[in-house]
């Protein structure tokens, strides 16, 4: 039995091409294998802020905060992952990043830049 990676679905963003980046996410999502990939949604509000969780759909469509919580991405390269900005400070492991950011601070190669930083 192989072990399923986490990929994390990150979408929206500050761009004018918002929406355009949660209806393929939304597409993604309905199509990635689930035997193989355990699918962590990452919300990018147009102010910049980012969300996890079930719910990140609906933080962006509906502004509903119900079911994710604001995370941070790990700054240290031995935990690949986000850290949950609640009381916990949950860590949330992830082995690869799927980026779905249309436009300027997406397409144009900032988010993958920075990953590679980190």
């Amino acid at each position: 039995m192989s072990v399923k990676k986490k990929v994390a679905i990150v979408f929206g963003g500050v761009s004018t091409e918002h929406d355009v980046s949660v209806v393929s996410a939304s597409s993604i999502a309905k199509s990635i294998d689930r035997k193989k990939f355990d699918a962590i949604y990452i919300a990018i509000d147009k102010q910049g802020r980012w969300f996890a969780g079930p719910g990140a759909f609906d933080l962006l469509r509906k502004k509903s905060t119900k079911n994710v919580e604001q995370i941070a991405l790990s700054m240290n390269p031995a935990k690949k992952g986000f850290i949950s900005l609640g009381k916990k400070h949950k860590f949330i492991p992830i082995d690869v990043v799927f980026p779905v950011l249309h436009g300027p601070m997406g397409e144009d190669g900032t988010i993958q830049g920075m990953l590679e930083l980190v």
